[in-house]
């Protein structure tokens, strides 16, 4: 995803009706630890929208997601940690490119967790199944606290109040990574959900970030910043 955003900047700085001082970056999701990454190495951009983006170390906001979820799912704490641990070791084991055969024992053993919660070996394996892709790597390998606090150019990070998407205290991360920073603004908007619908907007048709507080708050925040210079 970087190199596609990274790439995406450097097309449009060569096209002639776009002035390369004058682009911001705006990422939903896993696309704001994107943009975080991509304006920390490229001080040319000028600006950042963050939308739900996850905030923390390296692994962090992964493994809190994690925990959140098994816990909303009545697992035990004990299991909890059981399984967060067996996960944590695989996951850093595929991010180190280990042996074929280490990473197959560790993912064995994720497995292994999650039926001592009382899963079948199907359901262990389906669980685990849904961390085994590039994607949710990809989530787990992101930390966005160190990029936040590497930019020097205006952030507007924004949240919903409805998210069961995010881990909790996301927030609260949010806040102290970019604590300091002259031009950032953090904001939590009240009732929409991790892609910035308001409740019942999905049943109705209405699409991701349609929430009306987030249209009439990010598109004269970019305008100021990304105002013409006279």
């Amino acid at each position: 995803m970087e190199r596609d955003a990274a790439a995406a900047v450097a097309y449009l700085r060569t096209r002639k009706d776009i002035d390369p001082r004058r682009i911001a970056l705006v990422g939903l999701s896993q696309g704001g630890v994107v943009a975080p990454v991509l304006a920390a190495r490229d001080p040319a951009i000028a600006a950042v929208v963050t939308l739900a983006a996850p905030i923390g170390k390296r692994g962090a906001p992964f493994m809190l997601g994690l925990r959140s979820r098994l816990a909303a799912q009545g697992t035990p704490p004990t299991a909890i940690e059981h399984i967060a641990a067996a996960v944590h070791q695989w996951m850093e084991a595929r991010l180190a490119d280990a042996a074929p055969a280490e990473v197959a024992r560790l993912r064995a053993g994720a497995v292994a967790s999650f039926g001592a919660t009382g899963a079948t070996i199907a359901q262990a394996e389906g669980m685990v199944a849904l961390l085994d892709t590039p994607a949710l790597l990809s989530m787990y390998d992101s930390g966005t606290a160190d990029d936040f606090q590497r930019i020097r150019v205006p952030v507007l990070a924004l949240f919903g109040s409805g998210d069961d998407v995010l881990a909790p205290g996301t927030v609260a991360a949010a806040k102290a990574a970019l604590d300091g920073h002259p031009t950032a603004t953090i904001v939590e908007i009240a009732g929409v959900n991790h892609v910035f619908q308001e409740p019942g907007a999905a049943g109705v048709g209405l699409p991701a970030v349609s929430a009306p507080a987030l249209l009439r708050l990010v598109p004269p925040w970019l305008a100021e910043r990304l105002a013409r210079p006279r």
